[in-house]
This record gives structure tokens, sequence and C-alpha cells, in this order.
């Protein structure tokens, strides 16, 4: 985390403003890259996600590995059961699409932020739901965090604890 703020900060000063997020995720790489292959280093052991929105891109998410590898996600899973997770939310976002081109052939409608936002709130319960059933045991606000950016927000937004525990009474509601 120290290594990619200074990275942040020297962009910001020869460039003048913010790094784009695929640069950083791209120079972090090649510094995990870099600690692989020298014997007197130790390998970082971490996995990193950058998160942030582009004006001419739109949301961008990177995964940077311990081993250099990094690439670009509409969403990803890391941790305990991330194979399964990733696989789910691979179903959810091809689902997703599907349902959107599906909904633009009908209406020429232009984007409401109404509409944004029962979006945001629809892909994070469908999320929650899918980890709920991912889980074995009954999924709590502590094991996950949820972090997303949009146009309207485009500053990177993490939920609390508190609104996580939000989402997964509602899907427990939902259920009975």
């Amino acid at each position: 985390v120290h290594q990619a703020c200074l990275e942040a900060a020297s962009y910001r000063y020869k460039f003048g403003h913010d790094v784009p997020v695929d640069v950083i995720a791209k120079r972090m790489a090649n510094v995990n890259q870099v600690y692989t292959q020298k014997a007197q280093m130790r390998p970082l052991a971490v996995t990193m996600l950058f998160i942030g929105y582009d004006d001419e891109k739109g949301p961008l998410l990177y995964k940077v590995e311990p081993s250099g590898f990094f690439a670009g996600y509409r969403a990803i899973a890391v941790g305990k059961k991330e194979n399964d997770t990733n696989n789910r939310l691979n179903t959810l976002i091809n689902e997703r699409l599907k349902s959107k081109e599906a909904d633009a052939q009908d209406s020429a409608a232009g984007d409401d932020s109404d509409s944004v936002d029962k979006d945001l709130y629809q892909n994070i319960k469908d999320v929650v739901t899918m980890l709920d059933k991912v889980y074995d045991s009954k999924l709590k606000e502590t094991d996950i965090e949820i972090a997303y950016v949009s146009k309207t927000e485009p500053s990177v937004r993490i939920l609390s604890e508190s609104e996580i525990s939000d989402y997964i009474e509602r899907i427990h509601d939902d259920e009975e």
C-alpha cells in the first residue's frame, strides 16, 4: 500500500493529475514481478484490487496478483471460496448484460438517476444474495467487504458493516 501511494504521488507530481487506475495497477504488477525474480527480495504475498472511475472508460476494476499478473474485471472476489464466487459473479454479470441489451432494444430512454440508484441497489442485493448462497454458514456483515464506483459516485464507496447487515436482513426477510 505504501509503494502504491508513493507511485500515485509521483505520478501526480509529474503529470499534474491523479493516476489512472489501469496505470497504477500495471505499475504495481511490475513491482510484484521484480520481487518474484530477485533472489534477495521476498515476494510480495498480497493480492491488490484497484477500483476507480474514468470519464472515458467508465468504472474500472483491476486485480494485481503477487506473481505480477494483473487483469481488469467487471466484478471480482478475493479470498475464501474465490473460484466459486467468481464463477457465480460471471454468470450474474452475463445475465445482467443480456437483460440490459433486451431493455435497450425495447426502449431508447436515457439514463435516469433514479433507475441508476435502483440498478445499484439491485446489483448489491444480487451480489450479497449470491455470497449468502456460496458460504456454507450464515453470512455475516464482518465476512465480506463491498466497494463500488458509479457515474453518479465516481469516488470509491465502501459499504459499512451496518449497510451490509441491512442488505443481509432484507434478503433473509425476502426468503421468509
